[in-house]
């Protein structure tokens, strides 16, 4: 038997915290605010395959709210989401089951590698690539505090400020006057693309802070191979199993001049690693093992 509820309103509302970790909070109402007659409710929210599950107590509420904290979504662009409730009665002779659509603008970016992580893998391309990045302790370089922003480094926080003020305060430091760096996602098909594109959306935001950076991804994109440009793409691209077309954009459509970072499957890399050799430097699965992401 059945213990009828019927969810009217539902909010879902989703933030990023400054490690880069999405956070989120569900609103489940019942309709004519009536209350519920069941003490616990277990509660699923997903997306595509992947879902989230808790049970939270709902006696004689009217409104349900959970809240899941660093959550995984698959990235990309998200325009609704389901909500599964079921529970039992008092007695367990009635079971609850509903489930519900609930539409979203959810962007999910690719899990950010920390900055201590990615350290060394930076020094190493700052002395192939001499960008005279500025570090974090560098006092000289430094302008001003002002209050935190969401692409704004862990490292950059001044805590003793941030203490007095009640609002976390970074360290705003001059950037370098370079010309742009060129930063590429080359997305052949390997079995840790998600990770390679974890790498370069984590590289882009780090280099960002202090050197100008422009970012091409080349990808399936509605099933159509392009060479996009900015950081919206890294929602929608997918790996492309088309290895000549790859390299045929890659010769004919790049920007050839300047300092290049780019970050391919060793297949793609051992390809064009020939060219662009002094001003160029690649990045590959080998990387994600030294980093220890993902699947190594």
């Amino acid at each position: 038997m059945s213990t009828l509820i019927l969810w009217g309103k539902a909010d879902f509302d989703a933030s990023e915290n400054p490690r880069h970790e999405l956070n989120s909070q569900l609103k489940l109402r019942t309709k004519g605010f009536l209350p519920v007659l069941i003490p616990y409710l277990t509660i699923a929210v997903g997306v595509k395959e992947t879902t989230l599950t808790t049970v939270v107590p709902s006696l004689f509420k009217y409104q349900v709210t959970v809240s899941f904290s660093d959550i995984r979504f698959p990235r990309g662009h998200h325009k609704k989401l389901w909500a599964h409730t079921s529970g039992k009665d008092l007695l367990g002779f009635f079971t609850h089951r509903e489930k519900k659509q609930i539409p979203v603008e959810l962007e999910i970016y690719p899990p950010v590698i920390s900055s201590a992580l990615l350290y060394g893998t930076i020094k190493k391309l700052d002395a192939k690539l001499d960008l005279k990045s500025f570090s974090a302790q560098d006092a000289a370089n430094f302008r001003q505090l002002r209050e935190h922003q969401q692409q704004d480094a862990l490292k950059d926080i001044d805590w003793k400020t941030s203490f007095k003020k009640q609002t976390l305060m970074v360290k705003d430091y001059d950037k370098e006057i370079n010309p742009p760096l060129k930063l590429f996602f080359l997305g052949y098909q390997s079995a840790q693309f998600e990770e390679l594109i974890s790498l370069t959306y984590s590289l882009y935001l780090e280099l960002n802070r202090f050197q100008t950076v422009q970012l091409f991804i080349i990808g399936e994109f509605d099933e159509d191979l392009l060479l996009q440009e900015g950081v919206k793409n890294f929602l929608l691209v997918q790996p492309t199993l088309q290895l000549e077309a790859l390299l045929s954009i890659w010769d004919n459509q790049i920007p050839k001049n300047g300092k290049k970072v780019i970050i391919a499957p060793a297949e793609v890399v051992s390809f064009i690693k020939k060219t662009h050799l002094k001003t160029s430097f690649f990045l590959s699965e080998e990387t994600l093992t030294i980093l220890d992401v993902g699947g190594n």
